[in-house]
């Protein structure tokens, strides 16, 4: 072999030998990027479960205010309540 084909091979194998690392480096990256990152499957599955608390949430709320309308219902029969207590204690003390 002449030593231009040395000088090549010489060149070929160090440039060989630096993208062995490159692609070491790189799978210790992808490694390390794998396990601080959420998959695509782990992050659905928080997505829905999030999503079904927010549903239960409103639903919650839907039924809060559903209460509060059936207690508005009923002012006044505590309104008459109250009437009623007021004039019995005033005829009680007459």
């Amino acid at each position: 072999m002449e030593s231009k084909d040395l000088e090549r091979l010489a060149k070929l194998e160090t440039q060989l030998e630096s993208m062995g690392q490159v692609m070491l480096r790189l799978e210790a990256k992808f490694d390390a990027w794998q396990t601080n990152f959420l998959t695509r499957v782990e992050a659905d599955e928080m997505f829905r479960s999030r999503d079904k608390e927010i549903q239960n949430v409103r639903e919650d709320l839907k039924e809060a205010k559903l209460d509060k309308r059936s207690n508005f219902a009923l002012v006044p029969a505590y309104i008459s309540l109250g009437v009623s207590i007021v004039i019995g204690l005033v005829m009680y003390f007459k």
